[in-house]
C-alpha cells in the first residue's frame, strides 16, 4: 500500500496546486490522473518480487502484480470521491461539457488500468461505471452552475430596443 499512498500524495497534490495555480476545472481533470500515478509506482515497486510470492490483505492474498491492481482501483475510487467533494457546484456552464467528457474517458482509462493486471477487478469497474453513470443522470442539474436565461432577456440586454425585432 506503498504505492497507493505515494501516488495519491502525487496525484491530489498536483492536482491541488494545479487547481489553485489554474482553476477548479484542471485540478478536477489531474486529480482523475491519480489512478496513473499509483499504477506506475505500483508497477515499479512490484518489479522487485516476480515469481511465486503472494502478498497477504485482508482482500485476499495476491502477487505483487495483482497488488497493483487494486491499489490501481484503490486510487480510482478515492479519485472519484475526490471529485465528487471538490467538483459540486463549481464549474461553470461553459466549463462542464469539455470537462464532463474528459471525466468519462479518464475514468475509463483507470479501469482499464485495474483491469490490465486482474480481470477480476474489470467486472468491479465496469460495475462502478455503470454505477456512476446511473448516478449522472439522476445528479445533471446539481453538477454545473449557473442559471439559464430566456431568449427575450437574452435580446434585450445585448441590443438597443430599436434594434430588437418582435
Amino acid at each position: 500500500m506503498i504505492a497507493l499512498a505515494l501516488g495519491l500524495i502525487v496525484g491530489l497534490g498536483l492536482a491541488f496546486l494545479l487547481g489553485k495555480v489554474k482553476g477548479r476545472s484542471y485540478e478536477l481533470t489531474m486529480a482523475l490522473y491519480t489512478p496513473l500515478f499509483v499504477y506506475i509506482i505500483a508497477d515499479g515497486l512490484s518489479m522487485q518480487g516476480r515469481g511465486n510470492i503472494f502478498v497477504s490483505t485482508p482482500l485476499g492474498d495476491f502477487q505483487p502484480g495483482e497488488l497493483a491492481g487494486v491499489q490501481t482501483f484503490l486510487a480510482l475510487i478515492l479519485a472519484i470521491i475526490y471529485t465528487g467533494f471538490r467538483g459540486k457546484r463549481a464549474l461553470t456552464v461553459d466549463e462542464f461539457p469539455s470537462v464532463s467528457l474528459l471525466t468519462w474517458i479518464l475514468i475509463a482509462f483507470g479501469i482499464g488500468l485495474t483491469a490490465s493486471e486482474s480481470q477480476v477487478l474489470l467486472i468491479l469497474g465496469l460495475a462502478l461505471y455503470i454505477l456512476l453513470g446511473a448516478l449522472s443522470r439522476r445528479n445533471l442539474p446539481q453538477v454545473a452552475q449557473g442559471n439559464p436565461m430566456s431568449g427575450r432577456t437574452c435580446r434585450h440586454r445585448r441590443f438597443p430596443r430599436s434594434l430588437v425585432s418582435n
